[in-house]
């Protein structure tokens, strides 16, 4: 969920671009609004909905195509959210591999990645460019979908470079957990109503699996009885 704290912040905060002489708000980067979307929005996607049905100008949120890359563009300082390692690191490609962060470190024809934080054999400036680089070993990279897909220079001095053969991430389609009691009775006398809610998250959809709302709604309204209420009468005394 911290990434839902991240992009609530965002907004609430948007901070400044300090990045050119004229200081300007700052943007979300392209890198974090597909991760946002890959492995978040379908997931929360009545909450989403509700939000935009009070909001209709934020949609743009999701509008990943035209917010700027990381260090790039005319807008180096966009807000970057930084993955972090404990999150699932799958050896698969989803979309153009701007946001892979497996392991495959051998290019499609057998020859084995250069490290970033390398010169030799073939001399460059990526890890300076793309700083997130310096922690990625001589594994594939897309850093700012700099490529079709990921890639790495090799370490054959004839190869500068070639793309990775990443095999393709299968779609998780999301499935609802069990329903839990969110709102306990709304009254303390008469008839009210309870919530009980259920999560998208067992598991959870990823890589552009369907989302949960196909199965049914995520929340249910209950009626529930207390006690009778008192009577309410005037006395004619």
């Amino acid at each position: 969920m911290d990434q839902i704290h991240f992009i609530g912040c965002y907004y609430t905060f948007p901070g400044c671009d300090r990045s050119t002489s004229v200081f300007r708000q700052k943007k979300f980067c392209k890198e974090s609004c597909l991760h946002f979307v890959n492995e978040c929005s379908a997931s929360l996607k009545p909450t989403i909905d509700t939000y935009f049905s009070l909001y209709p100008g934020k949609r743009a949120l999701f509008d990943c195509s035209k917010k700027p890359s990381r260090n790039a563009g005319d807008s180096p300082g966009c807000l970057y959210y930084h993955r972090k390692e404990s999150l699932e690191k799958e050896d698969c490609l989803y979309l153009d591999g701007s946001s892979y962060y497996g392991n495959i470190s051998m290019t499609a024809s057998g020859i084995s990645c250069q490290s970033w934080t390398e010169q030799c054999p073939h001399r460059h400036t990526m890890n300076k460019t793309y700083p997130e680089l310096n922690n990625a070993e001589n594994y594939c990279r897309n850093p700012q979908n700099s490529g079709q897909r990921p890639w790495c220079f090799t370490t054959d001095r004839h190869k500068r470079w070639e793309y990775c053969d990443i095999p393709k991430c299968i779609p998780v389609n999301g499935n609802y957990s069990r329903w839990y009691l969110s709102s306990q009775c709304n009254v303390t006398c008469g008839q009210g109503v309870k919530i009980w809610r259920r999560s998208c998250d067992n598991p959870a959809p990823k890589n552009g699996g369907r989302n949960c709302t196909v199965l049914g709604e995520d929340v249910k309204y209950r009626i529930c009885e207390r006690r009778p209420c008192p009577s309410m009468f005037l006395s004619p005394f």
